[in-house]
């Protein structure tokens, strides 16, 4: 998974001088004194602009909310009816995606800082730092060009960007940047990467009628990845049953394994009963690692997998969990399915443990917190 690049925040001098008569409101100066910032009414002249443009917005808002809404405007404008709505959405799932971005071309009825807060990090769980332009303002150049670039699947031994995107070597300002790859402002990397890697996919493979293929030619590795790519987008089942078909087993256990950290039982399950994926203990990481707690559910349930068996890195789901910072899924480890929190993985470290030694994050902290009031 992408991460998020770091900068420290750069101070900047206040904007260029103004002479008197440049604003209305000001008042006027000798050259032998101060400018003042605070105005008799015991307002600033910056917050007396801000008063009049909020009014000017208001009225603009105003405006646009007085004529005729179609029937889908109607719907949305109810925050609760709209709210019930996505969040059941998994932004995993390329259509569901594609559903809730739609939505932003309905004007003022889902701004991108109420797609990013309320829905991708409160009603899906992904943390501030998984997205890698939210702070671009704070960025260099060159990190937010890595940040980009390392939120582009890696298909075929190179990165993939989709095709109506410019080159990110021809961007030479912040703003170009940030305008390009507005996306990554809001989505979260690993969505857009997951989003990016299935439509590249099904580019690949234009018009196939995959009812009556029975099996794909071509590089039995590279269908390996196609395979995982069309699983974590959830795309056409008769899409991926194709892919599969030209697969081997080593390719549909790792898109198994995928397609667990992306929440999509359905597939999970089609690659198991039709393929015979091997569900195993790796699943349950990565869906501990996504914060998906229907996923555990469903393993558990479906597959009868023990949350507390360590995967390949000696760690239970609930040290996958504290270590990506996932404190829902935290909480519904250890409330629902009872899991040991005195468990210690490969390295000796209980999920304590691995909560404060990740911590660079509030959900981390938050994360070790809970662990040590329950352990108390």
């Amino acid at each position: 998974m992408p991460v998020s690049t770091r900068s420290k925040g750069k101070g900047g001098k206040q904007g260029a001088k103004k002479t008197a008569g440049d604003d209305p409101d000001s008042v006027m100066i000798s050259k032998s004194e101060k400018p003042k910032t605070q105005r008799e009414d015991g307002f600033t002249v910056a917050e007396r602009c801000t008063e009049r443009l909020g009014r000017q917005n208001k009225a603009k808002r105003d405006a646009r909310d007085d004529r005729k809404l179609n029937p889908e405007e109607q719907v949305l404008l109810v925050p609760l009816t709209r709210d019930n709505i996505l969040q059941h959405f998994n932004p995993y799932k390329r259509s569901d995606l594609q559903t809730v971005l739609n939505l932003r071309q309905f004007h003022g009825l889902l701004p991108d800082i109420d797609l990013k807060e309320c829905y991708f990090e409160k009603a899906w769980g992904f943390r501030k730092d998984e997205f890698v332009l939210a702070g671009w303002r704070d960025m260099s150049v060159e990190d937010m060009k890595e940040a980009v670039t390392e939120a582009h699947p890696v298909i075929d031994g190179s990165y993939a960007f989709p095709p109506s995107k410019v080159s990110i070597n021809t961007l030479e300002t912040k703003e170009d940047i940030v305008r390009a790859f507005w996306e990554l402002t809001h989505v979260p990397a690993e969505v857009y990467t997951i989003a990016v890697g299935g439509a590249y996919v099904l580019r690949l493979f234009p018009g196939v009628n995959w009812g009556n293929v029975v099996k794909v030619t071509g590089n039995p590795n590279r269908m390996n990845e196609y395979l995982r790519w069309a699983c974590c987008a959830d795309l056409d089942a008769s899409m991926i049953r194709g892919l599969a078909g030209a697969c081997d087993l080593r390719g549909i256990d790792e898109a198994a394994r995928s397609t667990a950290m992306c929440g999509h039982a359905d597939v999970v399950d089609l690659l198991a009963n039709e393929f015979d994926a091997r569900i195993d203990a790796e699943c349950m990481a990565g869906a501990a690692v996504a914060g998906l707690n229907s996923m555990i559910d469903h393993l558990v349930e479906m597959y009868g997998l023990d949350p507390d068996e360590v995967n390949q890195f000696g760690l239970t789901a609930l040290q996958n969990a504290a270590m990506s910072g996932r404190v829902c899924t935290v909480k519904h480890l250890v409330e629902k399915h009872n899991v040991d929190i005195h468990a210690r993985g490969g390295g000796g470290q209980t999920a304590l443990d691995v909560a404060e030694e990740e911590g660079f994050t509030p959900a981390h902290e938050e994360c070790a917190s809970y662990l040590r009031s329950r352990l108390s």
